[in-house]
């Protein structure tokens, strides 16, 4: 998965912007350009240059926003995340950008992701997740600019 990405709570300048190219890059972290909140980098990401981006590898790669209950800046009501992504090779369930907890039958926040070949955009308060999938198909290699608004209510 290639990502570059942000997340806004319907403001008038996004409440995280992490844009994946090198002058935001050190060896541990991503800036965040709203001065937010940093992300910690875990695992080998392999710099891309055209566009600037990074390469995850879909399974020990992932950048770490926030700790268990440390999420201050990340919306709890009003949302919008977006990203510009290709997906090299799809799998089940893949997330690009989220703050949720998964305990099996309780899940409770949101995910923009994909499921297969598939974007989508999860959200719960408690329970399930509800899961607005797209109806088309995206093509691996592919850039896409997806994004996954909710209205708090």
């Amino acid at each position: 998965v290639l990502l570059l990405g942000c997340v806004s709570g319907f403001a008038q300048s996004p409440v995280n912007q992490w844009v994946l190219s090198p002058e935001n890059i050190d060896i541990t972290t991503v800036k965040d350009l709203s001065g937010n909140e940093d992300g910690l980098l875990h695992g080998r990401m392999v710099p891309v240059q055209n566009p600037p981006a990074l390469y995850f590898d879909g399974a020990d790669t992932y950048i770490e926003l926030a700790g268990k209950d440390e999420a201050k800046t990340l919306p709890t009501g009003k949302l919008t995340a977006e990203a510009w992504v290709a997906v090299n090779s799809p799998a089940e369930w893949g997330g690009i950008v989220g703050c949720l907890q998964d305990n099996g039958s309780f899940e409770k926040g949101w995910v923009l992701g994909y499921n297969n070949d598939k974007f989508n955009f999860a959200l719960s308060t408690g329970g399930d997740l509800t899961y607005l999938n797209a109806s088309t198909s995206f093509e691996t290699g592919r850039w896409y600019h997806v994004v996954g608004t909710y209205n708090g209510s």
